[in-house]
């Protein structure tokens, strides 16, 4: 069904990367349908619309908008990525898209609803798991860790607000954010686990669930 734009605003202005945009939809028409966290929104590409593309919700229905975290596609001879150049740049702020939710039932929160959760991601990868974490706010489930990397602490900083308010208000119990080029030797999350494996594993014997 169509679903209009709302608003789009890049999200890290000045990076080395490629542009990282966040979106808010609703629908053109009727009310917001429900989706868990976790679930996936599919687009009909209008340049290619025999191969949909999935993209990880960044939002809950109960937000009253379905939120995206995309990152800009170029290909080597400049041309935008069929999804992500209409996301990104072509679609109109006002304009609208078909879309389809789908349930993803491995990245749901299902029998983990009351577990500890160890967040682990990158990049636009954030996007699902501000989904989750929107949701254990919700049912104020404090026991959550997100281990989250980029590139440069200065510009490469998605939701910053979110994680720093959820830091504050115990939502996070822990964060971990790393970023890869702020000093000479490169650091990822992987480097972070080993660091921190002492703890991660006390995490495993809580009961904790990986995401």
């Amino acid at each position: 069904s169509p679903w209009r734009l709302l608003a789009r605003e890049q999200v890290n202005s000045g990076s080395e990367g490629a542009p990282l945009f966040h979106l808010a939809f609703a629908p053109a028409q009727g009310e917001m349908p429900p989706w868990q966290a976790g679930d996936l929104v599919q687009l009909e590409v209008p340049t290619d619309r025999s191969r949909p593309r999935d993209y990880s919700i960044a939002s809950i229905s109960q937000d009253g908008e379905l939120h995206l975290l995309v990152r800009q596609e170029r290909h080597p001879d400049g041309s935008l990525g069929a999804a992500s150049g209409v996301l990104t740049q072509t679609l109109p702020v006002g304009g609208s898209l078909l879309l389809r939710i789908h349930s993803h039932s491995n990245f749901r929160l299902g029998d983990n609803a009351q577990r500890p959760l160890l967040l682990i991601g990158n990049g636009s990868g954030l996007a699902g798991l501000r989904a989750l974490l929107r949701e254990r706010e919700r049912r104020r489930e404090c026991q959550n860790w997100l281990m989250y990397g980029e590139r440069h602490s200065l510009w490469d900083r998605p939701y910053r607000a979110d994680l720093e308010r959820w830091e504050q208000e115990g939502v996070l119990e822990r964060l971990d954010l790393v970023f890869s080029r702020d000093q000479a030797e490169r650091k990822y999350v992987q480097h972070r686990l080993l660091q921190t494996s002492e703890a991660v594993m006390e995490w495993i014997e809580r009961g904790a669930a990986i995401y």
